[in-house]
C-alpha cells in the first residue's frame, strides 16, 4: 500500500486537469481510510472542494466515501452516515452500480459501528445483490461484514463461518492489503469470543504484520488492544501489558481519545486479574476522565464498575458510592449487562459494609436481571435465525437474476417456466431449512437449560450429602463425649472427631482443586511413602469387606509433584475402587519406574526428561462398560445414584495429574475389573533433607513468652489457636481486623516476634497487612493461614517470602511446627 501511495502522491502532482486531480485525490483518500483516518477525511474534503469549484462529476462519490470512513474510524458516525449516504444518492443518479456497491457497504459499516445492527444489515444485503448481480466474484469485503453482524448478535459460529469464506476469497487476490489485515483482525476477534485465545492470537499476528507493513496506525493499534486482551486470557500478563501500552500510546499519538479510553479500561481489567489493584485503579481513573471529555456516558459506566471493582474489597464505601452514583445519575444510559453487573457490586459492597436490606435487595435485582438477560439473547438468536433468512433470500434473488439474465435468448414461456420451477426449489429449501434450523436450536437450548440443571442439582446434592454425614458424626460425638467418663471411650470419640474433620478438609480440598483455587507444590515426594501414609488412614473407612494389597519396589521412588494433592489422587482412586468392588473384594496398589521406551507418551506433551513413575490402584469389582469410559473424567458425571456423591473426584484427580504434566490411562473390562494408572514425572535428585516436618518435634516445642499478633477474622478460631499457643508458653496479641492490628502493633511499639495473619479479613488483605507490617522491620518472621486464597497475589508472597502457609482445618501439631521453626529462623539471622 506504501507503493500505491506514493505513486498515487506522484501522479497527483504531475496532473493539471482540474477533474482527473478529483479522481486521484479521492483514490489517495480511499487507500490511506485505514492508515491514516484523519488524513483520508482532509483529503476528501480537498476533492470535494475541487470538483465544486470545477463542476467535476466523477471521483465525488469516491470522496465523500473516503470521508464517511476517515470519520467512522474517528467514531464520528453522524458526519460519517451523512457523507456515505451523499455518495449513495450521487451513484444512484450516475446509475453505477460499483458505486452503488462500496456506498451500501460502508453505510452498513457504519450502522454496525453505530450499534444499528438491523440497518447495518439493510444495505449489506443490498451490496450483496448488487455484488451478486455484477458477477465479478464474491466481494471478501461484504461477506467479512455480514460475519461482523453475526458476530455482534452473538452467533458466533455463523460469524466464523462467514470469517473463513472472506479469508478464502481474498486468499487469491494481490490487493488491497487493508481487506486482508480486516479478514485476519475479525477471525482472531471471533476466536476470542469462543474462548480460544490462542488461535485468536494467530490470526491477530498475520492481520498486525498486514497493518505495520502498509502503515495502517489504525488498525495497527486496534489489533495490539485486541492482542493485549487475548494474551491477558491466557495469563501472559507481561505480553499483555507490553501490547496494551503499546496500544494506547499509538492511539494518544492519533488523538483518538475513544481507542485510548477503551484500551485504559482493558489496562485495568488486566491489572485487576494480576492483582495489581492500585495500578487498575489508576487506569480506570484516567479512562473515567478521558470519557466524560469524550461525553460517552456508556463508556464512563464501564470504567466506573472497574474501578468500584477494584475498591470493593479494600475500600468498600467508596465503591459503594461509585455505584450508587451510577445508579442514580446514569439511568436510561445502562445496557443490561451494566446494570446486572452494577446490582452484583451493590449487593457485595453493602454486604461489605454491613447493609443487609440494601445488600438483599440488589441480589434479587441481579437475579431478575439474570432473567432479562437471557430474554434478550434469545431475541439476539432470533434476530439471527431472521438475518440468515434475509441472506439466504438475497443469494436466492441474485441467483434468480443470473438465470434471467443468462436466458434472455430462449423463449419468454422457456424462461418463466425454468425460473418458477427454480424459485420454487430454491423456497422450499429456504422453509426446510429454516424449520430445521428453528427445531434444532430449541432443541439444544431445552437440552441445555435441563443439562444444567440437573449438573447442578447433582452437584448440590452430592455436597449436601458428603457434608451433612461428616457433621452428623462430628455432632453425635461431641455430644456423646461431654456424657463419657471412662477414658478411653472419651479418646474413642476424639479419634472419631479427628477423623470426621480430616475427611471434611479432604471434601473441601476436592472441590477447591476442581476450582483450580489451590495451586501445586512442584518439589521432589517420596511416592511410596505417600501410599504408605495414606493407605493406613483408609484402610479404616473400608472395612472389613474389602482387602488392600501393596505392591511396592524396595528402592523409593521420587515424582516431581505436590505431596497433598498426590494424597488426594489416591485417596479418590482408592475410594472410587471401594464402591466398585463387591464383598471380600481386592484392592491393589502398586507403583513402577518403567523404561522410557516403553511407555506411549501421549502425543499433545512432550517427554518427561527423567521418565515416569507409575502410581496404579487396581480392584478386581464390577468395571466400567467401555461406552462411558470416555466420560468418567468429566466434571460432575458420576455413576453412582442420586445423593451418592458429587462426581468431582476422577475429575480433579485427572485435573491434578494434568497440571503435574502427567496422564491417567485406564483399563477396564465388565465383570473383570479396573486399573487406573497415573503416569508422573519423575524428579531429577531426592530432597536433600527431610521430606516431611517431624511431628515430634513440634510436640516438644516450647516457647519463652515470645510475643505472637494473631490477626483472625473468625472469633472462635481466633480464640481457640491464642489459647493453644497459650498453653505452650507464648503470649498472644489477639486482632480480629485489619485496623485493629495495626493498632495493636503501634501500641507495643513494633515489638513483635511473629506475625500470624489470616489471608482473609473483613477490611483488607491479610498480604497487605503482612506487607505494612513488615516494611520498617522484614526480619520479623510471618505466618500465613486461610482455608480459601482469592488470588495470586497470596501465593506470590508465600513463594517468594519462603512464608509458611497453614491450610485450614490445619492441625496442633503444623501449628507449634510452623511457630517453632519460624521462631528458631529469626533467631538465626
Amino acid at each position: 500500500m506504501n507503493e500505491d501511495i506514493e505513486q498515487l502522491k506522484a501522479r497527483i502532482e504531475q496532473e493539471s486537469e482540474p477533474c482527473n486531480r478529483v479522481e486521484l485525490i479521492a483514490m489517495l483518500a480511499w487507500t490511506t481510510k485505514y492508515s491514516d483516518p484523519g488524513r483520508a477525511v482532509e483529503l476528501g474534503e480537498q476533492a470535494l472542494e475541487l470538483a465544486q469549484e470545477h463542476g467535476c462529476r466523477d471521483g465525488v462519490g469516491m470522496a465523500y466515501l473516503a470521508a464517511a470512513m476517515g470519520n467512522l474510524h474517528q467514531s464520528h458516525f453522524e458526519t460519517s452516515e451523512k457523507l456515505a449516504r451523499s455518495a449513495l444518492d450521487i451513484y444512484e443518479k450516475q446509475e453505477k452500480q460499483e458505486g452503488l456497491r462500496s456506498a451500501h457497504n460502508v453505510i452498513g459499516s457504519v450502522y454496525l459501528r453505530w450499534g444499528k445492527h438491523a440497518d447495518a444489515l439493510s444495505h449489506f444485503l443490498a451490496s450483496l445483490r448488487i455484488d451478486e448481480q455484477l458477477g465479478e466474484g464474491a466481494d471478501p469485503g461484504i461477506t467479512s461484514n455480514l460475519g461482523q453482524v453475526y458476530m455482534h448478535l452473538g452467533d458466533y459460529e455463523n460469524a466464523l463461518d462467514y470469517f473463513l469464506r472472506a479469508k478464502s476469497q481474498s486468499d487469491g487476490m494481490t490487493g488491497p492489503a487493508d481487506l486482508k489485515a480486516v479478514v485476519f483482525i475479525n477471525l482472531g476477534s471471533v476466536y476470542k469470543a469462543l474462548d480460544d485465545p490462542r488461535t485468536s492470537l494467530d490470526f491477530f499476528s498475520q492481520g498486525l504484520e498486514i497493518c505495520e507493513a502498509n502503515d495502517m496506525l489504525q488498525a495497527t493499534a486496534s489489533t495490539y488492544s485486541e492482542m493485549g486482551h487475548a494474551e491477558g486470557m491466557l495469563g501472559r500478563f507481561e505480553d499483555a501489558r507490553e501490547s496494551l501500552l503499546h496500544s494506547l500510546e499509538m492511539f494518544e499519538q492519533m488523538g483518538d481519545a475513544k481507542g485510548a479510553a477503551d484500551t485504559l479500561v482493558r489496562l485495568g481489567d488486566l491489572e485487576m486479574k494480576a492483582g495489581a489493584v492500585d495500578k487498575a485503579l489508576t487506569y480506570y481513573q484516567e479512562s473515567i476522565d478521558t470519557y466524560a471529555q469524550l461525553e460517552d456516558l456508556h463508556g464512563t459506566i464501564e470504567a466506573m464498575l472497574g474501578k468500584a471493582t477494584g475498591l470493593i474489597r479494600g475500600n468498600p464505601k467508596g465503591a459503594l458510592k461509585i455505584l450508587q452514583s451510577i445508579r442514580e445519575q446514569a439511568s436510561g444510559h445502562r445496557s443490561l449487562s451494566q446494570l446486572h453487573r452494577l446490582h452484583k457490586l451493590l449487593s457485595e459492597a453493602n454486604e461489605k459494609v454491613g447493609n443487609a436490606e440494601e445488600a438483599l435487595a440488589s441480589y434479587k435485582e441481579q437475579h431478575r436481571l439474570e432473567l432479562e438477560i437471557r430474554s434478550e439473547r434469545t431475541q439476539k438468536r432470533l434476530q439471527s435465525l431472521k438475518m440468515s433468512n434475509e441472506v439466504d433470500r438475497a443469494h436466492k434473488e441474485a441467483e434468480i437474476y443470473r438465470l434471467q439474465t443468462q436466458e434472455l435468448s430462449r423463449s419468454k414461456e422457456e424462461l418463466e417456466e425454468l425460473v418458477r420451477k427454480r424459485t420454487q426449489e430454491l423456497e422450499s429449501e429456504i422453509r426446510i431449512r429454516q424449520l430445521s434450523e428453528d427445531f434444532r436450536r430449541q432443541l439444544e437450548m431445552e437440552f441445555g437449560r435441563d443439562q444444567r440443571l440437573a449438573s447442578l442439582g447433582e452437584l448440590a446434592g452430592g455436597i449436601a450429602h458428603d457434608f451433612n454425614n461428616v457433621l452428623t458424626v462430628i455432632s453425635g460425638n461431641a455430644e456423646m463425649a461431654r456424657l463419657e467418663t471412662d477414658p478411653d471411650s472419651i479418646h474413642e470419640r476424639i479419634d472419631a472427631l479427628l477423623k470426621a474433620t480430616a475427611n471434611g478438609a479432604a471434601l473441601t480440598g476436592q472441590l477447591l482443586a476442581f476450582s483450580r483455587h489451590r495451586p501445586i507444590k512442584r518439589e521432589p515426594v517420596d511416592i511410596g511413602k505417600v501410599v504408605r501414609e495414606t493407605t493406613t488412614m483408609l484402610k479404616r473407612t473400608m472395612g472389613r469387606r474389602v482387602t488392600v494389597n501393596l505392591e511396592l519396589p524396595e528402592e523409593s521412588l521420587y515424582v516431581l509433584g505436590d505431596r497433598q494433592q498426590l494424597q488426594q489422587v489416591l485417596m479418590n482412586l482408592v475410594l472410587n475402587a471401594r464402591d466398585a468392588v463387591e464383598e471380600g473384594g481386592t484392592i491393589t496398589i502398586f507403583t513402577s519406574r518403567p523404561a522410557l521406551d516403553r511407555i506411549k507418551v501421549p502425543a499433545n506433551r512432550s517427554a518427561a526428561e527423567y521418565g515416569y513413575v507409575i502410581l496404579a490402584v487396581s480392584d478386581d469389582g464390577m468395571g466400567i462398560p467401555r461406552e462411558i469410559q470416555d466420560r468418567i473424567f468429566d466434571p460432575l458425571f458420576t455413576t453412582k445414584e442420586s445423593g451418592q456423591g458429587t462426581g468431582l473426584g476422577l475429575s480433579v484427580v485427572h485435573g491434578i495429574v494434568t497440571q503435574l504434566d502427567g496422564w491417567i490411562d485406564i483399563e477396564s473390562e465388565v465383570g473383570h475389573g479396573t486399573t487406573f494408572r497415573a503416569y508422573l514425572p519423575q524428579a531429577a535428585v531426592r530432597p536433600s533433607g527431610a521430606e516431611v516436618e517431624d511431628e515430634a518435634t513440634a510436640k516438644g516445642s516450647t516457647g519463652h513468652g515470645e510475643k505472637i499478633l494473631l490477626v483472625e477474622d473468625n472469633q472462635d478460631v481466633l480464640d481457640f489457636v491464642a489459647a493453644v499457643l497459650q498453653t505452650r508458653g507464648y503470649r498472644v496479641i489477639k486482632a480480629l481486623t485489619k485496623k485493629q492490628a495495626l493498632n495493636l502493633y503501634e501500641q507495643e511499639s513494633g515489638e513483635i516476634d511473629l506475625l500470624f495473619i489470616d489471608v482473609m479479613l473483613p477490611d483488607g488483605s491479610g498480604i497487605d497487612l503482612a506487607r505494612e507490617l513488615t516494611s520498617e522491620k522484614p526480619e520479623t518472621p510471618v505466618i500465613l493461614g486461610s482455608g480459601f486464597t482469592p488470588s495470586k497475589d497470596a501465593w506470590d508472597y508465600v513463594e517468594s517470602n519462603a512464608v509458611p502457609f497453614l491450610e485450614k482445618p490445619y492441625s496442633v501439631a503444623s501449628l507449634f511446627d510452623a511457630v517453632s521453626n519460624s521462631l528458631r529462623g529469626a533467631e538465626q539471622l
